[in-house]
């Protein structure tokens, strides 16, 4: 028979609040969870992930360029 095979790749994040407005995380600066990030991936399929205790965000996607969007309503 036929197989097929999709390469497969993965999306990874950090979200913290930037208080100091400069794109990293300094000291004091606290991790944000339970925030809700939609990821589309190269076919334009979409999961919702929610960042974790650390602020962190995982996910498998099929290899290519994917677009993370953080849901407004769900950050503190």
């Amino acid at each position: 028979g036929n197989g097929g095979y999709q390469a497969q790749g993965a999306v990874y994040g950090h979200i913290f609040q930037d208080t100091g407005g400069n794109g990293v995380q300094d000291a004091g600066e606290p991790n944000l969870s339970g925030v809700s990030v939609v990821i589309t991936d190269s076919l334009g399929v979409t999961r919702t992930v929610v960042t974790d205790g650390s602020g962190k965000i995982g996910s498998a996607a099929r290899a290519g360029r994917a677009n993370a969007t953080v849901v407004g309503g769900t950050v503190p």
